[in-house]
């Protein structure tokens, strides 16, 4: 038997390759290094083939093999995400119906509406000055009237209470964290027209609770005007205002707690409709909730005018999407339901968790 040693080898008239002094390991392949060295590649190639559409993958210590699943054999379709059947095939599938990811646009501007006929409800139900925890302003001027207000516009004003009144979505034209959305520059209503067999007037009339999401979409904090028109019931009990929730953290996930922060205040002892512009601030990738409170005016017997509206939208939200109605955040405060509640205290913070966990974190 012959042999023919050698250190290099070439093709005539070809590039000269010089190859390895020594044997690899099994299953190792022969590899150039662009130089013309070849050499044994740190990578093992499995000892037998795969089953079809089966990838390989490493273990980390330079061995290859199969997977033990199998890749789609064609592309899915736009949006779709793989998923796996539990017994080693994966397929593009469409994701749930209420996984969806809600798709920001300034095109789409929505908002949650809540209200109470307050001391207009009949005989067992109705309320003056004092809401579950004592004097409620609805102009939110200090901390019992915002912690108090939030869980009305939440839906209950006793969220850990048994047979205690709501406070809320009392009457037979209230709403009930109902979603609005804007048709072009305007959000809301403007001088509803509320009717209310009872008749009491003044302060304790009626309210309306108004929250509208918005997300910054930059690395920049923001500032602009909005209008806000809004009726006063008279005083503070049914006076108006617009504030700003901002949490204390730029992802839904990180927040846990936040500040509110008065916008707008020209609350005053006497019943009309106001419209005003003020500058939001809002800051870089993070979503802010403005609320707006309104009082019923009364006009004539049993009959009030009801204004909660925001205006401008145009310029607020202009087409660039820097800054854009968050309508993963509109759907939790409209559908959610947090843990931990009690009619004296309130945590805007936690439908933030809760928006991550429903649409994922951002």
């Amino acid at each position: 038997m012959s042999k023919i040693i050698v250190d290099q080898i070439a093709k005539n008239g070809g590039v000269t390759l010089t190859i390895p002094s020594a044997d690899g390991t099994a299953n190792q392949p022969v590899v150039t290094n662009g130089s013309g060295v070849l050499a044994f590649s740190p990578l093992a190639m499995p000892a037998a083939d795969g089953t079809a559409n089966k990838p390989l993958r490493t273990d980390g210590s330079g061995q290859l093999g199969f997977a033990p699943y199998a890749l789609p054999a064609a592309d899915g379709t736009a949006n779709q995400s793989l998923s796996t059947n539990g017994s080693g095939q994966l397929s593009f599938a469409n994701p749930p119906a209420d996984t969806q990811v809600k798709i920001d646009s300034p095109r789409t501007i929505g908002s949650i509406m809540t209200s109470s006929s307050r001391h207009n409800v009949y005989s067992t139900g109705e309320w003056t000055s004092g809401g579950p925890m004592g004097t409620y302003n609805n102009n939110w001027n200090n901390t019992n009237s915002i912690t108090q207000g939030w869980n009305f516009l939440m839906g209950d004003g006793y969220p850990d209470g048994t047979t205690q009144i709501k406070y809320v979505d009392d009457g037979d034209d209230n709403e009930h964290r109902r979603i609005k959305y804007a048709m072009q520059t305007r959000l809301g209503h403007r001088s509803k027209d509320r009717f209310e067999y009872d008749n009491e007037t003044g302060d304790y009339s009626g309210i309306t609770l108004h929250a509208m999401p918005v997300r910054n979409t930059t690395a920049s904090s923001i500032t602009r005007s909005i209008g806000g028109s809004r009726t006063g019931g008279g005083g503070n009990y049914g006076g108006h205002s617009t504030l700003v929730y901002t949490p204390n953290a730029a992802t839904y996930a990180g927040a846990t707690a936040g500040t509110w922060a008065v916008a707008n205040d020209t609350s005053s002892t006497g019943e009309s409709q106001y419209n005003q512009t003020f500058d939001i601030t809002i800051p870089a990738y993070t979503t802010i909730i403005i609320v707006q409170t309104s009082g019923w005016w009364y006009q004539t017997t049993y009959r009030f005018k009801d204004t909660n509206m925001f205006y401008n939208l145009d310029t607020f939200f202009p087409q660039s999407g820097d800054l854009v109605c968050d309508l993963r955040m509109l759907d939790t405060l409209a559908t959610g339901r947090v843990q931990g509640e009690t009619y004296d205290s309130s945590n805007p913070y936690k439908y933030y968790n809760l928006c991550a966990l429903t649409h994922g974190d951002r």
